[in-house]
């Protein structure tokens, strides 16, 4: 299944996201969307809607499976880098 998305989101390479813990430590970036940005979004996941409908169960349900796949596969990244973007000072253990 291909992505709907059609253009890139925004015209910049983002606003840094810091730690509040240690502001010299930027964790990412975000994207400020302009209003034309969100009406383009939502204009194209309107769009998109009747054929995500058309797209048999099975492919959908596959769809689902590769992007829980793909969270699985950098389990023990993500929690570390909500850690760093919250600020906190300990990981938490996360159950099998």
């Amino acid at each position: 299944m291909e992505p709907f998305r059609t253009s890139p989101w925004g015209d910049s390479d983002g606003t840094p996201v810091v730690s509040p813990a240690d502001r010299r430590d930027t964790v990412g970036a975000v994207r400020t969307a302009t209003p034309a940005d969100i009406d383009h979004a939502l204009d194209q996941a309107l769009r998109a809607q009747p054929r995500w409908d058309a797209t048999p169960a099975a492919e959908r349900a596959e769809a689902l499976l590769e992007t829980a796949t793909a969270f699985e596969s950098h389990r023990a990244e993500l929690p570390a880098l909500l850690v760093r973007e919250g600020g906190n000072a300990e990981l938490l253990e996360l159950p099998p």
